[in-house]
């Protein structure tokens, strides 16, 4: 990290099993480091399977899951194939690709000496790979603040600056349905059907 002002560190907030019976979490990550957690922050949410989202979440809270026998992953063998070619990870960043999906880039040093110029590698991987990696490996999971910012704040209102919808970018507004269903806070759900089908109805009327 170049400027560490210009990052926000992320740990994990939770997972919820999506309704409906299938196999889907929703897992959520806030700013925080190591047993830190800012509760009130704006959440970046994904979506994974019941197992990944299972193995992040142990993962992250190593000390809540001493009852339970640690099995290795892929995350181990990944490390020990690095260290092999003399390459130790640094950090996760949490990207965005070109096609606007949120993605992550594992940074590496092939030296393992933080005082020289990193990354010299970078791995590119999909959100979940990258977030268990990180916090299976013990290695800080970053995002830029410019980043950061520029994702939608899926909280209810009375946990945000309260912004208008009709200010809201369409897929902002898709994005906040889909979570406001996995919520079941229907009354926010249908608010923001509601301003859906208005921007549908202007752009008929235009």
């Amino acid at each position: 990290m170049e400027n560490e002002a210009k990052y926000i560190r992320l740990t994990v907030a939770g997972a919820k099993k999506m309704p409906g019976g299938n196999d889907r979490c929703l897992v959520r990550l806030v700013p925080g480091g190591e047993n830190t957690m800012e509760r009130d922050a704006k959440e970046i949410v994904f979506f994974c399977d019941n197992h990944d989202a299972a193995r992040i979440v142990m993962a992250a809270f190593p000390e809540k899951m001493r009852h339970i026998p640690r099995i290795q992953m892929w995350t181990d063998l990944m490390r020990e194939a690095l260290a092999g070619f003399g390459v130790t990870i640094e950090y996760v960043e949490i990207t965005r690709s070109r096609e606007g999906m949120l993605e992550s880039t594992v940074a590496c040093s092939r030296t393992g000496d933080p005082h020289l110029p990193f990354p010299e590698l970078e791995i590119e991987s999909n959100i979940v790979d990258g977030v268990l990696l990180a916090f299976s490996q013990s290695r800080p999971l970053i995002i830029a603040r410019s980043l950061y910012d520029s994702i939608p704040d899926l909280r209810p209102a009375e946990k945000r600056n309260n912004v208008p919808l009709s200010e809201l970018p369409k897929q902002a507004l898709i994005e906040m349905l889909h979570d406001a269903v996995g919520r079941e806070d229907y009354m926010a759900a249908a608010k923001l059907r509601d301003e859906l089908k208005k921007r549908s109805g202007n752009k008929a009327d235009s």
